[in-house]
């Protein structure tokens, strides 16, 4: 049975095509840390999941990136935003 992040990233895979992805590599095969699913960090000594790699070439990554991390309105400008007009 599959739980928490592991699950998330199963429901991630699906969700976003990722038969289709560039490098799927041992994506949805036994435990993500253990079996070094391709994009996915874990801890060496925990095997916990620290980071996803999202590949920027990918024309996926725009949709998983806007999914993960949403656009949000800034109070105040961020020095050095080359997005502030």
């Amino acid at each position: 049975m599959v739980h928490g992040v592991e699950q998330a990233l199963v429901e991630l895979y699906y969700s976003t095509g990722g038969s289709q992805w560039n490098n799927n590599e041992n994506w949805l095969i036994g435990d993500p840390c253990t079996n070094s699913w391709f994009g996915v960090s874990c801890d060496t000594e925990s095997f916990v999941v620290t980071q996803l790699y999202v590949p920027a070439r990918d024309p996926r990554a725009l949709q998983l990136r806007a999914t993960v991390n949403p656009p949000r309105k800034r109070e105040r400008p961020i020095a050095g935003d080359a997005n502030l007009r």
